[in-house]
């Protein structure tokens, strides 16, 4: 969340809680709190509380309990499991976002080596070293496409 957005969900409190007390230096503890939190998820949370028959402004904890930080998000999103839509193997997504670079120039060669008429098992081509995958590559394909494994 940015620091702009932390005053304006304060704006928000103070609208209904007129006692609720906004300084800079409010601001900036907040703000210090809110940082890591995805806007919307603590703006959907301040609605929620401001349905509530409570007469008091919420505190931090009001907003925060039960909301994950984005690192949190994004660790559980690399968790997912997904398919490789090249091999079809079967992976966590932050294991894919390795995987495809090399995945997707093994493809390329041996779909090269089928088109010369000396097909190569992908198992084979699988098995092969980065350096030995780049060295073929530009041999048959022109440019290795291993930048994409360091993505």
């Amino acid at each position: 969340m940015e620091k702009i957005e932390t005053a304006s969900l304060m704006k928000k409190i103070k609208t209904n809680y007129p006692e609720f007390v906004i300084t800079d230096e409010e601001v900036d503890n907040w703000h210090e709190v809110l940082k890591d939190y995805p806007y919307f998820d603590i703006e959907d949370k301040l609605k929620e509380y401001l349905k509530t028959d409570n007469d008091r402004p919420p505190r931090l904890n009001h907003l925060t309990n039960g909301i994950k930080t984005l690192a949190q998000k994004y660790d559980e999103s690399n968790n997912y499991i997904v398919y490789c839509n090249l091999c079809n193997k079967k992976m966590t997504l932050g294991e894919y976002n390795n995987h495809y670079g090399r995945c997707l120039q093994v493809q390329t060669l041996w779909k090269k080596s089928k088109n010369l008429g000396k097909e190569i098992p992908r198992e084979e081509i699988e098995q092969f070293g980065d350096d030995i995958l780049d060295k073929l590559e530009e041999k048959y394909i022109g440019e290795p496409t291993s930048i994409f494994t360091k993505i």
